[in-house]
């Protein structure tokens, strides 16, 4: 008796089961797509900010490339005074 009720619940847990796999695919296909679509744009955005970023540092070249260069030949000055460094 005790194997039957198994059985027979096992049963109505897959008839359970089949009816709302349908709901639960189609919630869990709503998620997904969300997801999918929040991702494409993050990576969009991920995009235009590096574009940008891009852009603006070859236009501001004029002004960091001279700074930099200086800034080296300091560090450079510096360390030829200093002499070499003892081991």
């Amino acid at each position: 008796m005790n194997s039957i009720l198994k059985i027979l619940g096992l049963i109505f847990l897959v008839i359970i089961a089949v009816k709302m796999a349908p709901i639960v695919l189609g919630i869990l296909g709503g998620v997904m797509s969300f997801a999918l679509g929040l991702g494409v744009m993050l990576a969009g955005v991920v995009a235009v900010g590096g574009f940008i970023l891009i852009t603006a540092i070859t236009a501001l070249a004029p002004l960091w490339i001279p700074v930099l260069f200086f800034v080296g030949l300091i560090i450079l000055i510096c360390r030829l005074v200093r002499g070499p460094t003892p081991a």
